[in-house]
């Protein structure tokens, strides 16, 4: 038994790969990933090499052939996938977003992703992240497992030089695909790998070891600091996000991870450094009638009243045109769903509905009778508490030209709105409008 078969039988390993329903090899015919699928085959479950295609060397396509036939002589399913990567930008990057699209879309709820990473590629991955900067403390390296979609990621191989796993496939006899792009230095790992590693470690042999050692010291730091993050989180949560009164009470530091805690918990990306910074003078600092916004890739914080609020950013545009709605049915429509609910002697007055509504979005000037009064439109979806990205979002029902209904919004608590002349009286049925809200 050589030091990577040693490796695989430790119980740290063994006791990660059985809590899982199913395995799944990221699989590129490399020796790395051959050494991981042919050590997976003894495992008692059902395994799967999964092969994405980048179609960025002319050899990918004989790759994946040579891919299907390592999988037939270890006798295990192969599912191969084509992609296409963005060529604008790190072409790196957007290789690896589009590998793990792939991954996230083709895992199933308790599968675990296995990676051949090995202790090489994350003294990479930290000099990587050292050299382009990051907002994380410490030495930033690959996390040895974590979540991905329904399933979760586990490289089993982070603590093993990728001599042990050369050894291992000439023991085996294997014989494996050697992607000429790891030699090109235009890459920034390759001008790492080959470039940069052999002239620290002429001058520091050791040093991969102590960098090794510095990975788990700094993580232990993070797993306490991410403790503390997630107790603050819990002490400043609101209904629609984060208590600002509460925030402003931490010092600066913690209010760094917390807001770190609590953008990666909703799925969002991982703010900078400027990006915090923005967060703390832009939003923290307001005053509270600002309404300030912080945004970045795809998300954004906004500031309404002592709430702050992360979603999803939204480009829509609300169209000048009518749209016709079945009272009946519902209708999605600006980013939510527009429903109704039918109430006796609540709402707009059912009789009568013998056609369609017709839907107008807010352009300015509208106004609406409730309790007998005229109420202008924008004021009293100020006074409701209606944020102001959703005013103007928020579908208005009219009839015969007569605005006579606004729809309430669970999300935000604010309740239905009918016009007066046209509300439903004790004994009648009436209808209900609501918006839920999806962005």
């Amino acid at each position: 038994m050589n030091l990577l078969e040693e490796r695989w039988q430790q119980d740290d390993i063994q006791s990660f790969l059985q809590s899982s329903r199913r395995c799944v090899v990221a699989f590129s015919g490399g020796a790395d990933s051959l050494s991981l699928l042919s050590l997976a085959t003894s495992l008692s479950k059902p395994i799967l090499a999964l092969h994405v295609n980048h179609g960025l060397n002319t050899d990918a396509d004989e790759w994946q052939q040579i891919c299907i036939k390592q999988c037939l002589d270890l006798g295990v399913r192969l599912e191969c996938f084509k992609v296409k990567v963005d060529r604008k930008g790190s072409i790196e990057e957007n290789a690896r977003k589009a590998r793990y699209s792939v991954f996230e879309n083709f895992l199933q709820e308790k599968d675990l992703l296995l990676l051949a990473h090995h202790a090489d590629d994350q003294i990479e991955t930290v000099l990587f992240n050292l050299f382009r900067g990051t907002s994380i403390p410490g030495i930033v390296a690959m996390p040895r497992s974590r979540g991905l979609g329904k399933a979760k990621l586990f490289r089993p191989f982070l603590d093993v030089p990728r001599a042990n796993i050369i050894a291992y496939c000439k023991l085996k006899g294997f014989k494996w695909i050697d992607d000429s792009s790891n030699q090109d230095k235009t890459f920034d790992r390759s001008y790492l790998r080959h470039g940069v590693v052999p002239l620290i470690e002429d001058r520091w042999p050791n040093f991969r070891s102590t960098v090794l050692q510095g990975i788990s010291r700094d993580g232990e730091m993070r797993e306490l600091i991410r403790g503390i993050a997630e107790n603050d989180l819990m002490e400043c949560r609101s209904g629609l996000g984060l208590a600002v009164s509460a925030v402003l009470k931490l010092p600066n530091t913690r209010k760094d991870y917390l807001f770190r805690c609590w953008i990666t918990k909703e799925g969002f990306p991982f703010p900078t450094m400027g990006i915090l910074r923005a967060m703390h003078k832009n939003l923290l600092m307001a005053k509270p009638d600002a309404e300030p916004c912080v945004s970045w890739r795809g998300c954004e914080i906004r500031r309404y009243k002592d709430n702050l609020i992360l979603k999803a950013q939204s480009n829509l545009v609300m169209p000048k045109k009518l749209f016709h709605f079945n009272p009946l049915t519902s209708l999605t429509i600006a980013g939510g769903l527009l429903r109704t609910v039918k109430e006796e002697g609540n709402g707009l007055k059912f009789s009568g509905l013998e056609r369609d509504l017709v839907i107008k979005f807010r352009q300015g000037g509208e106004s609406i009778r409730v309790n007998g009064k005229t109420k202008i439109v924008k004021k009293l979806l100020q006074d409701l508490g209606v944020p102001p990205w959703l005013r103007n979002r928020l579908p208005l029902i009219y009839r015969d030209d007569v605005l006579v209904a606004i729809p309430g919004i669970p999300e935000w608590n604010t309740l239905p709105i009918t016009v007066s002349e046209q509300l439903a009286k004790s004994g009648e049925s009436g209808l209900l409008f609501w918006f839920d809200n999806t962005q």
